[in-house]
């Protein structure tokens, strides 16, 4: 029997982070870390990730696409 209520992979992070910046905050800084864990893909020998705003709302579908898009 699973712990989990429904399978889906869960979304987690830490609750000292979401208190620091937020439990919006944490959530994505606890995606990126993941992503950045990951990935291959380097540029100038730092590791990069790209994800669409399509592609993150898919992560994290609790969000409207509205969420991510920069104020500029």
């Amino acid at each position: 029997m699973s712990k989990l209520l429904v399978k889906e992979y869960p979304v987690m992070f830490q609750p000292s982070f979401a208190q620091e910046l937020g439990v919006n905050g944490a959530i994505l800084l606890q995606q990126i870390h993941y992503w950045l864990q990951t990935c291959s893909t380097t540029k100038d020998g730092s590791k990069w990730v790209y994800n669409t705003y399509k592609d993150w709302h898919e992560q994290l579908p609790f969000w409207s696409i509205r969420r991510y898009r920069l104020p500029y």
